[in-house]
């Protein structure tokens, strides 16, 4: 299991020609802190490879599903909040799906850390399909 999350860690950095259009959605769908851990830090990673590469780029993580968790644990946790905030510095767009954050029983403002949240969208599925009809890899980070 460890392998296979190490091999996806690596797929986002793959080398890219200078002044390439980068379009990407992260899919985060897990409550597992340590896949949270390894999405961040492939964006991350993404990043200084894109700035390098002098890429164009638009980088979205989609929340949904257990993922949203991930907002509620920033509330609670300076780091995580750090990174999150670093990352939408850098251009990074969060959308949250709000038919998952309803299904937890859950408020955007007073359980969720909703000022980071750049986008709300009302179904996570449908919106991962326009996406990668509009072009975006996808990255996923979910259950297994």
């Amino acid at each position: 299991m460890r392998l296979i999350l190490l091999l996806i860690a690596f797929l986002p950095t793959m080398s890219m020609a200078q002044g390439e259009r980068v379009q990407v959605v992260y899919h985060i769908a897990t409550a597992d802190h340590y896949r949270q851990h390894i999405a961040l830090l492939n964006l991350e990673n993404h990043l200084v490879d894109i700035k390098e590469q002098q890429a164009d780029a638009t980088i979205k993580v989609l929340l949904e599903g257990d993922g949203v968790l991930l907002f509620s644990r920033a509330l609670y946790e300076a780091h995580l909040q750090q990174r999150i905030v670093s990352l939408r510095r850098n251009g990074v767009l969060f959308l949250l799906g709000m038919d998952s954050v309803q299904q937890r029983g859950l408020d955007l403002k007073q359980d969720l850390l909703g000022s980071a949240v750049d986008e709300v969208v009302e179904s996570g599925i449908l919106t991962l399909i326009n996406l990668q009809q509009q072009g975006f890899a996808y990255v996923p980070y979910v259950s297994r």
